[in-house]
């Protein structure tokens, strides 16, 4: 029995959930051979998706005896009864059309037109109009292309693309339901759950792209090497509001920002002989983040974690919520020290605020940029090495330059209460008269300095490189036994390492998940290291 249940005579719920996806894709072919060298390829269709969700909880406690357990929910004390239901529901309606044009096999031209409308928008903005065009050219077929070049081919392709990841219902009206007191009366009541935006539109990104597919050496090493940039407008962000409206914020579209960057790749056969073999490799992608347009607005300001404040900035030639905090330049070692500094009303060990304004007085016009949570650039690299019967399969992965706000740390330098634990180092290797050189300030009355709480002692670098995968097995081929091809036995470690330098367990991590516009750190599970056993038998 548990704490709680024990104490509230036993509890029992029930939860139903129920998901159910339709997708309906109809679509019609052509292709025309117009003669040797011309060829037509194409496509228009129609597609139709809904997304169903409900969910039905009873709860109750109070039962006179624990032998009903979830059958029998009337048992309970029916004030203490608590019933919830909801339902969700979204639609997508596409239509689309692709025409794919060749001429000698080397020159093509790709045209595809696709109308998107999402339930989730304003009643005059439901449907999003999306072109785009892509061009090839196999110069490799060229004969002022050199024999070296196995493979070479130049593309460039220019096109745009939808979002509407934005949840269900935020263009409209919601309600919710709640309790108001009148006298000594409870009295149920429904009010608005959200401010809605009947103006909601797609957030749209234009993308440009060039890039080069190569060959050589009879396609022994090939890859490609692509630049783009990501041009998207009218993003769909949250906008703070004020406390007066009675909502915290308003979803709405808001600006743009722009992406660009370059991806290499290069895949290689080494080494190709009948008891040895060896295949590589190796991407490497860098992006760059830029907010073009707020709306005429200077900033925005956001802030999710709990007891944190606001985290992030938004501002024109900025990364997309940059870290936006105090910088901390040192700890006061002296009284004389916090007498000639902007924090008169300091105590030894305290952190030292940079005055940025100069102002002799540190206030939220000190705070800064800190960081910000896109990598300058990640890479991977993969490697099959086989000898005669064994193989050894590993991946490597990395980001470099990517910062992320640690709220664990932020909790353990700030606690809200003194029951609060703490990471081990902010304690141990905290300042002291004789421990000066310490990484973390004083913990004596830490409420004193938490209005800069965030500073840069909790915006880590979050550059990693992970072994993610090791595989080594061993396959016994020449099995003579009926309808037994092959039998393959394997040792296999997932996650097996990581070098880094944050300090928490996950540089990757992200409390918000991984398509978010925000990164932040906060109560994340470690990544698990998985070692396995198996063994394949093919018949």
């Amino acid at each position: 029995m548990t704490i709680n249940g024990g104490a509230q005579n036993g509890i029992a719920q029930v939860n139903e959930v129920e998901r159910t996806h339709l997708l309906t894709e109809a679509t019609l072919s052509y292709v025309k051979d117009i003669n040797t060298f011309n060829r037509i390829n194409a496509v228009a269709g129609v597609t139709y998706e809904n997304v169903l969700d409900r969910n039905f909880r009873s709860e109750t406690s109070g039962f006179p005896d624990d032998a009903f357990m979830t059958n029998n929910l009337g048992a309970g004390d029916p004030t203490l009864a608590n019933v919830n239901s909801y339902k969700g529901e979204n639609t997508l309606l596409s239509y689309l059309g692709r025409v794919i044009y060749s001429l000698y096999d080397k020159y093509m031209i790709t045209a595809s037109y696709r109308i998107d409308g999402s339930s989730r928008f304003g009643e005059e903005n439901k449907y999003g109009y999306f072109p785009s065009v892509a061009l090839g050219w196999r110069l490799s077929d060229e004969l002022f292309i050199p024999d070296l070049f196995s493979q070479l081919k130049l593309r460039a392709s220019w096109g745009i693309t939808g979002n509407q990841d934005i949840g269900n219902y935020n263009s409209i009206m919601t309600l919710t339901p709640g309790t108001v007191w009148l006298g000594d009366q409870a009295q149920p009541i429904v009010s608005p759950a959200r401010k809605p935006n009947p103006d909601l539109k797609w957030e749209e990104t234009t993308q440009w792209n060039v890039g080069i597919d190569y060959g050589f050496l009879n396609n022994r090493i090939q890859g490609s090497i692509d630049y783009y940039i990501k041009d998207t407008k009218d993003l769909l962000l949250d906008l703070p509001l004020p406390v007066s409206s009675g909502y915290a914020s308003i979803l709405t579209n808001l600006g743009g920002m722009k992406n660009s960057g370059f991806e290499f790749s290069v895949n290689a056969r080494i080494v190709s002989r009948t008891d040895l073999s060896w295949r590589a490799t190796f991407n490497i992608s860098t992006q760059k983040n830029e907010v073009t347009d707020i709306g005429g607005l200077p900033s925005i300001s956001m802030g999710w974690a709990k007891l944190t404040g606001n985290t992030t900035i938004t501002r024109v030639g900025d990364p997309l919520n940059s870290y936006y905090g105090f910088n901390v330049i040192g700890f006061f070692e002296s009284q004389e020290q916090i007498n000639e500094s902007a924090q008169p009303d300091a105590d030894l060990g305290f952190p030292i605020i940079e005055d940025v304004n100069q102002d002799e007085a540190i206030t939220p016009e000190d705070r800064v940029i800190l960081g910000s949570q896109f990598a300058d650039f990640g890479y991977g690299f993969g490697s099959i090495l086989t000898y005669k019967n064994f193989t050894l399969d590993l991946f490597i992965q990395g980001e470099n330059g990517a910062d992320l706000l640690n709220v664990n740390t932020v909790q353990g330098m700030y606690p809200a209460n003194f029951r609060r634990n703490r990471f081990a180092p902010l304690i141990l290797d905290q300042w002291k008269p004789d421990n000066t050189d310490a990484a973390w300030p004083t913990a004596v009355n830490p409420y004193r300095y938490e209005s800069y709480k965030v500073n840069n002692l909790v915006i880590e670098d979050a550059s990693y490189l992970r072994l993610k995968t090791v595989t080594l097995s061993y396959l016994f081929s020449n099995i003579k036994l009926n309808m037994l091809e092959s039998i393959r036995i394997y040792a296999k470690g997932q996650n097996v390492f990581t070098i880094t330098d944050y300090s928490g367990y996950n540089p990757e991590t992200n409390m918000f998940g991984s398509g978010a516009t925000s990164r932040l750190d906060w109560n994340a599970y470690p990544v698990a290291r998985v070692w396995m056993i198996g063994l394949d038998v093919t018949f």
